[in-house]
């Protein structure tokens, strides 16, 4: 599961530059990652609750602060990227898709060994 989280973002970020590049046009591009950020959230929501199962607390514990700052994005409705708004966002959605790259890949390691 934590490997699909990892290829979501790693879509979103060859998506926005896709965009950058002016391969593919704004509608497209906010359809794309809209389309799977929903299933990147529930896939990250179901590997955290099968390691509190598990009885992975600490991993569980390390991943409650995502899922919470995910959940006030939702809230917010900052989650999804509306077309007219994509070129404004696309250097803070990168950042932020980098950083949940660089800390889910490490949690991936973490759980492999």
């Amino acid at each position: 599961l934590y490997g699909f989280a990892l290829f979501v973002n790693l879509y979103v970020l060859a998506a926005l530059d896709d965009l950058q590049a002016d391969l593919v046009n704004p509608h497209d591009a906010s359809r794309r990652i809209n389309r799977l950020v929903n299933h990147e959230i529930a896939a990250h929501a179901c590997a955290s609750a099968l390691m509190l199962c598990g009885g992975h607390y600490a991993l569980f514990a390390a991943n409650a602060p995502m899922m919470y700052w995910e959940h006030k994005r939702r809230e917010a409705r900052t989650l999804r990227i509306d077309a007219t708004e994509i070129f404004a966002r696309a250097d803070s959605e990168r950042k932020i898709r980098t950083r949940k790259l660089a800390f889910l890949g490490v949690v991936e390691l973490i759980v492999a060994y």
